[in-house]
């Protein structure tokens, strides 16, 4: 084992040099392109999670996170639909009264696209309104489940798990 020198050694020395050391205040964030770092299995944990409320998103954002996957979050419908043109999703989240675009309107157009593909990703209602014909007008839209806003972990973790066919995640309680 070599040990490092002293301070007494190092000052002692003439060859030492010192480098000049930029400044720590303001340090260099640099943010990878993390879907493209994602290998085919871990794009499979990716959930989209729309909501027109910050405070919806942040918290279903840290149930899904908690659960182990991973979260992306549209704050609109056309937002969902841009970011389903660059990331491979296992199912969606997707509230239903947006200003912009209804959940029911923005699983249609999602559902359009999907026309021919051969694929289909699994939308989840989330939502506080639990009138039958608001459920039903969601499965006529083409979403696939309902699930309250009010649900527990356990709950979404199930149906999560039901839609992705992603066995329970390995470190995570449930």
């Amino acid at each position: 084992m070599q040990i490092p020198p002293s301070v007494a050694e190092l000052s002692a020395c003439d060859e030492f040099q010192f480098e000049e050391v930029k400044s720590l205040s303001t340090p260099t964030v640099v943010k990878p392109d993390v879907d493209q770092a994602l290998t085919a299995t871990t794009k499979r944990l990716q959930i989209l999670i729309v909501d027109d409320s910050a405070l919806g998103l942040m918290g279903s954002a840290m149930t899904v996170r908690t659960l182990g996957y991973i979260a992306l979050e549209a704050i609109s419908g056309q937002v969902a639909i841009d970011l389903l043109k660059v990331h491979t999703c296992a199912a969606i989240l997707m509230d239903l009264q947006m200003p912009d675009m209804s959940g029911t309107e923005c699983t249609r157009k999602i559902r359009t696209s999907e026309t021919g593909s051969g694929y289909h990703i699994p939308i989840i209602a989330f939502s506080t309104m639990v009138e039958k014909d608001v459920i039903a007008d969601c499965f006529k839209a083409g979403m696939d489940a309902y699930l309250t806003k009010g649900c527990s972990a356990n709950e979404l973790a199930a149906i999560l798990k039901e839609f992705t066919g992603i066995p329970e995640l390995p470190g995570v309680a449930t």
